[in-house]
Parts: structure tokens; C-alpha cells; sequence
């Protein structure tokens, strides 16, 4: 789990670091929240936690949207 972590960390750094040298400040506000679900996500699948298929979760959430 802490390897996910790192790795993350890692990433998040190569991109966000661009992303500041740019000052693309939104872009990086919507970057850092997608980044906190992706690393949150990860982070259950490595735990094994019984998680829906994102499949699942979008056509949920399509469906909410539609009615």
C-alpha cells in the first residue's frame, strides 16, 4: 500500500510540477481532485475492499442525471 502511495506521489509531482511552472492553476485544482480519487480508488482495489465495477457506477450515475 505504500508503494501506491509513493508512486503516486511520484506522478503527481512530473505533472502538477508542469503544471505550476505553466500557472495553470485551474487546471491544476481539477487535476489534484481527480488525483485524490484515482489514489483513493487504488488504494481500496489494493486493500481488496468488494467495490462496484466503474461500469456499474457511471451508468448509476447517468441514469440519476436522466430521471
Amino acid at each position: 500500500m505504500t508503494y501506491i502511495i509513493i508512486i503516486m506521489l511520484i506522478m503527481a509531482t512530473f505533472v502538477g510540477g508542469g503544471l505550476i511552472r505553466k500557472r495553470s492553476f485551474k487546471e491544476l485544482a481539477a487535476f489534484s481532485v481527480l488525483w485524490l480519487i484515482a489514489t483513493a480508488y487504488a488504494l481500496l482495489v489494493a486493500t481488496r475492499v468488494p467495490l462496484p465495477s466503474p461500469v456499474e457506477m457511471i451508468i448509476q450515475l447517468i441514469d440519476a442525471i436522466m430521471s
